[in-house]
Order: C-alpha cells, then structure tokens, then sequence
C-alpha cells in the first residue's frame, strides 16, 4: 500500500536535493492561477517555501501533473509497503511564507520535531522561530491518551496523560507556549494543567462536584479538562 502527502505549490523556483532531512523542500510562486480557461495574474511580493520534516522513512517527488485543465506542478511525500491494522502515519508539512528575493538557508530550521512518540505519531511536538520569539507547540494525535480506569469508571488522569514535548509539559489535547523572555503567551485545549520549563502556568482546580459513585470509589485528585485557555503570564 502507499500513503501520500500531496501539495500543489506551481511555479517552483528551487528545490531541494530530496536526500538529507533538510533537503525535503520547494520554493515557489506560480504567475498565474487557473482555473479552467480563466487565469488570475498572481503577485510576485511573496514567495512559499514548501518543507517537508521526518524524512527518514519518506521518499519526496516533483512531478508534473493535469489539474484544474491544467498542467500544474506537485509536490508530494509518500510512503509504501506493508502496514498492519491501526497503525498510525504521521506526515509534517511547513509553510513558509517570505518576501520575495528574502529567501535564506536558516528558513529550513526555522521549526523543528521535539518528539513524535517514536515515530508512532500518537503525540507531536513542534518548536518553531516566531519573529524575536519561540513557540512551543504540543498535539495529541490519539485523545485517548490518559483516558484511565480509575476506581471502577474511565477519567482522564494527569498521571498516564501529561506529555513532555521539551520544555512543555502538558495533559491538553493542544497546547502551546510563545516564550517572549519577559512574557509567556499560551494556549490549550481540553486539559487541566500546563507546566513550562518545570514552572506550573496553568492548573485546575480539584472538582468536589464531579460525580464519583459510592465513597469508596472516589478519587482524591479528580480535576475537570478545561475546554480553552489562552493567556499572557508575565515572568
């Protein structure tokens, strides 16, 4: 079987050599865009640099294609071979807009993977250069993780949930952290405690009203999953 990561970036002015791990990316600008026997002048102010990351099991192609009633450049990754039931693939694609004539090498590690589980892609974390600052950014990709049998019934659970991704350590489904030096920006989604660099950012409280059953079944640390939470925590 073959699994693809298809992108279609037109107008490719460079390309890398499709060997190394940083060598997985194409610049592009198409001049004009199509659609059926209609065309669109496109800008030259910007250009996208197209970049494809954990290239190690991973073959990258250019190929010339029809699309739209047009010939049209594609950019692709894929994977072929056996696979077994429920395994999860995991493909990471970065794009990068510049100005034109602005494009430079240091662009290619301008984000990096901390971690993918172990190439099992249950969990991703990213770290990436925003500007004058670093993002942090951490998924869970099965949001399963940390679902737990506790006492007789499934709760979510810090201790088989929470996920180091570097500095980041969390139980939320999404999080992030944007570390400005004299401020911290961040984020999550469903979870109940965000720690950086060991320092507790964000915590919710014990819930004395979640249901538990019969008092022998309680759980003593029981938190609710904050649905959101954006904020700016001064250092």
């Amino acid at each position: 079987k073959s699994f693809t990561n298809m992108w279609h970036p037109d107008g490719i002015l460079a390309q890398g050599d499709f060997e190394g791990e940083g060598s997985h990316w194409v610049r592009s600008w198409p001049e004009r865009i199509p659609i059926r026997d209609e065309y669109w002048t496109n800008g030259h102010e910007r250009e996208l640099l197209v970049q494809f990351l954990d290239n190690r099991d991973k073959y990258s192609q250019v190929r010339t294609i029809d699309r739209r009633f047009n010939p049209s450049t594609a950019f692709f990754q894929f994977l072929y071979g056996y696979f077994f039931v429920g395994q999860r693939l995991g493909f990471v694609t970065v794009l990068t807009p510049h100005a034109t004539g602005a494009f430079d090498a240091g662009l290619l590690d301008s984000v990096k993977i901390l971690q993918n589980d172990n190439g099992s892609y249950r969990t991703l974390g990213l770290q990436m250069d925003v500007g004058d600052a670093t993002a942090t950014v951490g998924l869970k990709l099965d949001t399963n993780i940390g679902l737990t049998n506790l006492r007789g019934r499934p709760m979510f659970d810090w201790k088989t949930g929470a996920i180091d991704y570097g500095a980041l350590q969390t139980d939320a489904d999404f999080a992030f952290v944007v570390d400005r030096g004299q401020a911290r920006e961040i984020g999550l989604i469903s979870g109940s405690r965000l720690s950086w660099e060991g320092d507790v950012l964000f915590d919710m409280p014990i819930s004395e009203h979640m249901y538990q059953g019969p008092g022998p079944y309680e759980v003593p640390d029981r938190k609710d999953r904050m649905p959101r939470w954006h904020e700016v925590v001064a250092t």
